[in-house]
């Protein structure tokens, strides 16, 4: 069970891995200077 500050909101789970692959690839290629990335997943819970 997992406990959101927000409990009524529904959320996408992202794995941990997946956030750091995003994070290493953002700090490693200058081609991210000065962008966001939208991290989503398919299933909302």
């Amino acid at each position: 069970m997992a406990i959101t500050a927000f409990p009524d909101n529904l959320t996408a789970r992202i794995h941990e891995a997946d956030i750091a692959g995003i994070a290493v690839k953002a700090l490693t290629e200058g081609s991210n200077h000065r962008q966001t990335s939208d991290l989503t997943d398919a299933s909302v819970l």
